[in-house]
């Protein structure tokens, strides 16, 4: 008995300071756009293969606060647009919109049936600016068609 209590004393003194000290410490990100991307990012949209010869990622970043009196005050969000080839080594690209508020994913209208630079997923996104005139409503709403592909992108107002 004795010695069952010894070894786990040895092992509570020895043992675990070691296991405890081989830790690492991690550096954080210091890059503040970085960190406010990947730490408020929401994934409005996805597709991939095989509905699509290109993977688009839509994505969402909304600024932190609220609503202050009137809609300028409200936060905005960015909505970045990733695009990827399939392969070893993708041909990617990252497209951004215009800032706006109550940004929202639609529908997927048509994806291409091949990969040219000519050749777009073709989404519907909508989002909100402020009226002109408050008193009867805060906003307007606005409804974009987006085409992308991993060579470039377009956005058009409906």
């Amino acid at each position: 008995m004795k010695n069952i209590v010894f070894v786990f004393l040895a092992m509570i003194f020895f043992v675990l300071p070691l296991s405890t000290s081989l830790a690492e410490e991690l550096p954080p990100v210091e890059k503040k756009e970085i960190v406010q991307i990947l730490a408020n990012f929401k994934i409005l949209a996805e597709v991939g293969f095989p509905e699509s010869k290109v993977h688009v990622r839509v994505i969402e970043v909304m600024d932190h606060g609220e609503c202050a009196g009137g809609p300028e005050t409200c936060p905005k969000s960015t909505i970045y647009i990733a695009t990827s080839e399939y392969g070893e080594y993708p041909e990617q690209k990252v497209f951004q919109l215009e800032k706006l508020h109550g940004w929202e994913f639609v529908d997927w209208v048509s994806f291409p049936e091949s990969e040219g630079p000519d050749d777009y997923i073709v989404f519907n996104m909508k989002a909100k600016r402020p009226a002109e005139d408050i008193k009867n409503k805060w906003w307007n709403e606005y409804v974009f068609e987006v085409k992308v592909n991993y060579h470039q992108a377009q956005i058009i107002q409906k």
